[in-house]
């Protein structure tokens, strides 16, 4: 782990029990965020990507098992108290959600809601939470704050109520902030403003961003490193121009040749044959190996751990055929 990480996860493992068994959402996950950058979480749907959000926010309901460590500027997680950690939400850690209509009380006006944030964290009452308010609508580029302020989440369009969801977010200046798939259930024209938006907010509050999502276009825009789950593991993680210039895991490559490229426009898009094991029931070795085009019986038997197999320390890979692609 790098000692200039602000947020530093090591061993962290989510489990769920059910009828069936324990179900294994997260297994051994190590990862360091350094202060400043932009680091995207990529994957398949059902891969644990939201469920290593929610842990790392200490978000998981109560049934679920969580082991390992998540640091944050060197403070262990698990060592604080609902108190404690409530304090830290908000005021220095932030998610935005995929879907904000669910995130949003109906039944309040959105200025209120947003108010009740700044009222929590940040002690402002009155006039000068309302001003506030008007400030951060007017930040996340919402026209006429004072009237959107008065509106109900139903009479917003989804690209403005998530807006709404990026200020309250921002509305304490966390230094680190959680992107949950926040462009997935809207518009290309309403993805692109709002990717805009978040990209020119991190850059002027120097903000660190865990972006998730499952768009590799979307990425190669705007991510400093990568970090690609497959099955509840990290399978690759790397500096964003060498992940798409050369991605070592078969499953990394697999992501990207399934993505529309203009150069092909009009050729049928390719699939990842199969699908992501059932975490009931993964596969014993590599879980990629049942889909895999290049698994040798080692892949069935023994699952690689996530290390630096090329000698370049910022490239990781968990993948015993790494090399077949240089």
């Amino acid at each position: 782990m790098s000692k200039a990480a602000l947020v530093a996860v090591q061993n962290l493992g989510v489990e769920f029990a059910t009828r069936r068994g324990r179900l294994k959402a997260v297994v051994d996950l190590n990862l360091a965020i350094e202060e400043g950058e932009l680091f995207c979480l990529v994957g398949e749907s059902g891969c644990g990507k939201s469920v290593t959000a929610l842990a790392l926010m200490r978000l998981l309901p109560e049934e679920a098992l969580q082991s390992g460590t998540v640091r944050f500027r060197g403070r262990d997680l698990g060592s604080f108290g609902w108190r404690d950690l409530s304090g830290l939400r908000g005021s220095q850690i932030s998610m935005i959600f995929q879907d904000p209509f669910e995130s949003l009380n109906p039944l309040m006006r959105i200025g209120d809601w947003i108010r009740e944030t700044l009222e929590a964290h940040r002690m402002l009452s009155g006039r000068a939470a309302r001003q506030r308010v008007l400030e951060l609508l007017e930040e996340v580029r919402i026209p006429d704050p004072e009237r959107f302020a008065k509106s109900y989440p139903h009479e917003a369009s989804g690209g403005m109520r998530q807006r709404a969801m990026i200020a309250t977010a921002l509305s304490c200046s966390p230094s680190f902030l959680i992107a949950d798939e926040p462009t997935t259930a809207l518009d290309v024209t309403t993805q692109a403003e709002i990717l805009s938006l978040l990209s020119d907010i991190r850059k002027r509050r120097g903000m660190t961003v865990l972006f998730i999502t499952h768009d590799l276009a979307l990425v190669s825009q705007i991510a400093d490193r990568v970090g690609v789950m497959y099955a509840g593991r990290l399978v690759e993680v790397a500096p964003s121009g060498e992940f798409f210039k050369m991605p070592q895991h078969p499953y990394s490559r697999a992501l990207l040749e399934c993505s529309p490229r203009l150069e092909v426009l009009g050729a049928p898009l390719a699939a990842i044959q199969g699908e992501v094991p059932n975490p009931l029931a993964r596969p014993a070795g590599c879980a990629f190996h049942p889909r895999c085009p290049i698994a040798v019986e080692r892949c069935r038997e023994e699952d690689p751990a996530l290390d630096h197999r090329g000698g370049d320390e910022s490239h990781q890979v968990a993948c015993w055929e790494w090399d077949k692609w240089l």
